[in-house]
Order: C-alpha cells, then sequence, then structure tokens
C-alpha cells in the first residue's frame, strides 16, 4: 500500500469532518460525519429558489436480525419493526451463569498434573446455564442434542462437539470460569455460579444505537468555505505549511493554503456545477459558493439502493 496515502487517510477524514460542519439529518445520518455545531448558514436568498424548495431525502434502512462485527467485537443487529438496533453488548451481559466443569486433564510445561494451576493447559468439558436452567452452551453433544432440556435464545449448535482446552489464568475465558477451574482435581466435577461481573460483566445501554427505520436528509447541505487547523497537527502530516500551496483534502477535492501562523488557514477550492463526493454513497453537485459556505445538492432518485459504508445493511431511497 502506498504509506502516503495511508498516513494522509486520517488528516483527510479529520479535515472532512470539519468542512462538513453543517450535516444535520435525523438518526445515524448525523453520525456519518459528525456536526460543527449550529454554525450560522449562507442566507437563503443565495440559492435559487428552486434548490430551497426541494424536499429533504426520505430513506427506508433494509435491517435483518444479524450478528456483525464492529471496533468493539461482536454486535447484535435487531429490529422492532420501527427502529433498527446495534447492540455492542456480549450477548450474556447482565446475566448470572451457572456452569457445570469437569476438569479431564492438566499438563504444567507438557508433564500433566493432577490439580490445575495458573499456567496449566487444561481441557474441561461444561455445561452452562442461565439462572432459569436454559442452555446457552456445551462441549456435550448429549446435553446440546437432548430435546428436554429448555434451549436459551443464546444457544446455538455447534458442528462439532469436543472438550474445551486453554491456558489457566491467561484470560482465554471469562474470569470466574478461570477462578472456578484453579485449584480443581483432574476428573472432578463442580459446579459454579457466576454474577454478571464474573462472567460478561453488566449490561450496557450506552453501546445500544437506535435507528429509525425511516430516515431522512437534507437534500442541500453545506460545506464550510475555510478549514482551521493548528499548525502544528497539519505539518505533522503534510509537511511544511506554506502560503499558496495546494493540497488534496478528497480525492475530488483540493484545497489552498491561505494563511499560517499559529494555526494553518486553507480555502476549499470548489465551483459552482462542481461533481464532488463527500463520503456519502452518491455524488453531490455544488449549487452556490458564498464566502463561507459551500451549498451542495445530492444528487439521488426514488429507487435506488445504497449502502453508506458505517451500517451493516443497505437502505433504499423513497424520495
Amino acid at each position: 500500500m502506498d504509506e502516503k496515502k495511508k498516513d494522509n487517510r486520517p488528516w483527510i477524514w479529520f479535515l472532512v469532518l470539519i468542512m462538513v460542519g453543517g450535516v444535520l439529518a435525523s438518526g445515524v445520518l448525523s453520525d456519518l460525519f459528525g456536526s460543527g455545531g449550529e454554525e450560522e448558514r449562507p442566507a437563503q436568498g443565495q440559492l435559487p429558489e428552486s434548490e430551497l424548495e426541494l424536499p429533504p431525502i426520505k430513506l427506508v434502512h433494509n435491517v435483518e436480525n444479524t450478528t456483525i462485527v464492529t471496533a468493539l467485537g461482536m454486535a447484535r443487529v435487531y429490529t422492532n419493526g420501527t427502529h433498527a438496533f446495534i447492540d455492542a453488548n456480549p450477548p450474556l451481559a447482565g446475566k448470572t451463569l451457572v456452569f457445570t466443569i469437569t476438569l479431564l486433564n492438566a499438563t504444567r510445561d507438557g508433564i500433566p498434573v493432577e490439580v490445575a494451576e495458573e499456567g496449566d493447559l487444561v481441557t474441561v468439558n461444561y455445561v452452562g446455564r442461565l439462572e432459569s436452567g436454559e442452555l446457552f452452551d456445551t462441549t456435550l453433544r448429549e446435553v446440546a442434542e437432548n430435546e428436554s432440556i429448555p434451549k436459551s435464545e443464546y444457544f446455538t449448535p455447534r458442528e462439532t462437539y469436543e472438550p474445551f482446552t486453554f491456558t489457566l489464568g491467561a484470560g482465554e475465558v471469562i474470569r470466574g470460569f478461570d477462578s472456578a477451574v484453579a485449584g480443581m482435581r483432574v476428573n472432578e466435577t463442580k459446579t459454579v455460579t457466576l454474577p454478571p461481573a464474573e462472567a460478561y460483566g453488566e449490561y450496557n445501554p450506552m453501546l445500544v444505537e437506535a435507528i429509525p427505520i425511516e430516515d431522512e436528509l437534507p437534500r442541500i447541505e453545506y460545506l464550510r468555505r475555510y478549514i482551521t487547523v493548528p499548525r502544528e497537527e497539519y505539518e505533522a502530516i503534510m509537511g511544511p505549511a506554506q502560503v499558496g500551496a495546494t493540497i488534496d483534502i478528497m480525492e475530488n477535492i483540493k484545497a489552498k493554503v491561505t494563511r499560517v501562523d499559529a494555526n494553518v488557514t486553507i480555502e476549499v477550492l470548489l465551483s459552482q456545477g462542481d461533481v464532488i463526493n463527500v463520503g456519502y454513497p452518491w455524488n453531490s453537485t455544488v449549487v452556490f459558493v458564498g464566502e463561507d459556505r459551500i451549498a451542495i445538492r445530492h444528487e439521488v432518485s426514488p429507487g435506488e439502493v445504497v449502502q453508506f459504508s458505517s451500517l451493516p445493511w443497505n437502505t433504499t431511497i423513497v424520495e
């Protein structure tokens, strides 16, 4: 990969966050670029009346229940019909778990030992249940396939069933499971009850993002024409700041350095009629360039199905 392009990427998105400070939309769309605050927009009279009368873009998110991988790990995606939810909590967060564990063998530096201690390689069979008695996981096929044993919503049949091996005390399992196995003797079976703090932690509602299924976005939005950033941050990425220098802030958007002191001010170089892309899954047309703001019109049509890079589903343009 081109090292220069890779290094510039965080800087480019930082500039876009600042430049698209006026992006405001309901639901998750407000987070696509963030918001620079309620800053003054160009006077409405500066835009053609035909542009001012344009209705917002209406969207429908095509959500399906699924599991995705995020920066925080696995997350559940589900819907209640009016909202979509991205839940980054572990599935068993907030649950008290009951484990029945059998220690099959333990080795220390490759030598079998009778009692498991921290650092040993141990192999176990286990049955994991909720407090209600519903099964959520097991290494034993006869338990998993026993129809008389109630299964929780978290239970998923395995393709193969075999004992589980891990290094005791290495953080490869939840804390309470580690503690339960420590001190067990080979062929010993024990049952332990683990509160959330010893299992997957308490449920955190802050890790749940709710998004309206029916959403909308202004068809006309505003970019900042001038961007000011600390000189130290600019030069750490772009090199020495020089008045008059032209830089690329996105693939199809250039800017010119207009002032250098403790900060660096750059002017976004766009003209009316330019077709650009500022990160949405469509292009936008510059319809007005004012003293401090640039107005763009999103070019979408009813029936289009688009994919926002920040969402694990596609979205249909309604109107």
